[in-house]
C-alpha cells in the first residue's frame, strides 16, 4: 500500500490511503502519526480510502488499538465503498475517543465538515 501522511497546521491530520492495507503498514502509518501530532491536542483528521483495497482483521486490530492513544474531535473519511463504510463504522464504534465521524463523497465537502479550506 502506499500512503501520504500530512499536518495541515495547525490541528488537521490529512491520510490517503491506496491498496491493501497490511497490519505493518498501519504500524508505520501510527508511528508516523505519532511524530507529526505529538503536541497537538484535539486534532480533526481527513481520511481518504477511494482507492483503499483490503483491510485485513489484524490491520483493523492495530487501527483500533492505535487510534484509542488519540484524542480526536473529528474524522472526515473521503469516498468510501459500501464496504469499507460498514468496515469503518464498526471501527469507530470500537474508538470512544472519536467524538464525531462523518462519511463525504468529495473532499470540498469533507473539508467544510471539518472546518478547513481547501
Amino acid at each position: 500500500m502506499k500512503e501520504i501522511i500530512a499536518l495541515e497546521t495547525p490541528d488537521t491530520i490529512v491520510i490517503r490511503l491506496k491498496g491493501e492495507w497490511l497490519p505493518e503498514e498501519a504500524s508505520k502509518v501510527f508511528d508516523e502519526l505519532d511524530r507529526l501530532i505529538q503536541s497537538i491536542d484535539k486534532m480533526k483528521a481527513l481520511i481518504d480510502v477511494r482507492h483503499l483495497g483490503n483491510i485485513l482483521p489484524k490491520t483493523r486490530e492495530i487501527v483500533a488499538k492505535r487510534l484509542r492513544q488519540h484524542r480526536i474531535d473529528k474524522v472526515a473519511l473521503l469516498g468510501a465503498s459500501a464496504r469499507v463504510r460498514m468496515l469503518g463504522l464498526l471501527m469507530l464504534k470500537m474508538i470512544p475517543q472519536i467524538k464525531k465521524a462523518k462519511f463525504f463523497d468529495t473532499e470540498e465537502e469533507a473539508r467544510a465538515w471539518l472546518g478547513k479550506k481547501i
